[in-house]
């Protein structure tokens, strides 16, 4: 049978983390409406024997999950295997997602293809952190905040990468809204993120949790930093050229 090209690549870096990997590539398979709507890209470092021999027996019944490998870099460096992935993916969308994650409604990938081929970006509701994600605080500044960004390949054509830091939710978040980016809050996609810092739950602390934990200072500092601040302006404008281009383009022909 023939596979479709999918609606959305979902881009997942894991490492150590089999059982909880297995439990979200199995969620995805059961909550979706057709498989063949999506893909999963896994990036996984090469030292990792057992993920890539699980991900081996996995892909023979699941066809479009694909892995690929990468020298060991650490959380400060999974930036780096998102933008590869895009490379590899054939999806309108890209879902940056996490193998500590389930996606708790349904269907949820004929939600994304209502908006198949548009130049918007999505913004699920993580169950865990409702307030966080849709900024309900009226004191607060109106602004996108992203933890599982969906959003569309050309964005990625357009500035030549993903992010250049690992805070790629942060870093996505300032390039929709300072390039006002058309953004849609998807309720319809609802996502429990089973990190500890946020849920408390002690059965999701592992060695990968705690390299996270050690690197985040460094993300945090290099996020904010002077070079990084001009690299995410580089962006922001190559995305504003195109939009403008765009407007024009279709101004002329409307």
């Amino acid at each position: 049978m023939e596979i479709k090209t999918p609606i959305v690549s979902i881009l997942i870096p894991t490492r150590n983390r089999v059982n909880k990997l297995k439990k979200c590539l199995d969620n995805l398979f059961k909550t979706c409406y057709d498989k063949y709507n999506f893909e999963v890209l896994c990036g996984v470092d090469n030292d990792d024997c057992e993920t890539i021999d699980f991900l081996d027996e996995y892909i023979i019944n699941h066809p479009n999950v694909k892995y690929f490998l990468f020298e060991k870099g650490g959380y400060k460096n999974i930036y780096k295997i998102s933008n590869y992935l895009t490379l590899q993916s054939s999806g309108h969308f890209l879902f940056l997602y996490a193998d500590d994650s389930e996606i708790i409604s349904y269907n949820w990938d004929l939600v994304i293809k209502e908006h198949n081929n548009k130049i918007i970006t999505l913004n699920p509701l993580v169950n865990s952190l409702k307030h966080y994600v849709r900024n309900l605080d009226p004191n607060i500044p109106k602004y996108v905040w992203f933890i599982y960004p969906i959003i569309p390949k050309k964005l990625v054509d357009i500035i030549g990468r993903v992010s250049n830091n690992t805070a790629t939710d942060s870093w996505i978040s300032e390039l929709v809204y300072q390039a006002q980016i058309p953004n849609i809050q998807e309720d319809n996609i609802i996502i429990e993120h089973y990190r500890f810092d946020e849920t408390q739950n002690e059965d999701h602390i592992d060695s990968s949790y705690y390299e996270v934990v050690n690197d985040r200072k460094f993300v945090s500092t290099d996020f904010h930093s002077e070079y990084q601040v001009q690299e995410r302006i580089k962006d922001i404008e190559k995305i504003k050229s195109y939009i403008k281009s765009f407007e024009k383009e279709n101004t002329l022909h409307s």
